[in-house]
């Protein structure tokens, strides 16, 4: 995955297996949260800082769980 700032915002892309997802985030150097979409799938991610890495959840539009997720600086 990777994050790129875009102006006052950030472009999130994941590849997970063959499928690509892209999301928009806000945030600061504390937390960051990322509306995404892959085909007619959307869904909402919030993370947080973790030492160098970021810690979050995720859940589909609609959803009625979340998954966990971390990011990890390479």
């Amino acid at each position: 995955m990777t994050v790129e700032k875009t102006g006052e915002t950030y472009r999130v892309v994941w590849v997970v297996g063959s499928t690509r997802y892209v999301g928009t985030g806000i945030g600061n150097r504390e937390f960051i949260a990322v509306s995404y979409r892959s085909g007619n799938d959307t869904g909402l991610a919030l993370y947080g800082s973790d030492g160098g890495n970021w810690k979050g959840i995720w859940t589909y539009a609609g959803g009625r769980q979340v998954g966990p997720e971390v990011w990890k600086r390479q």
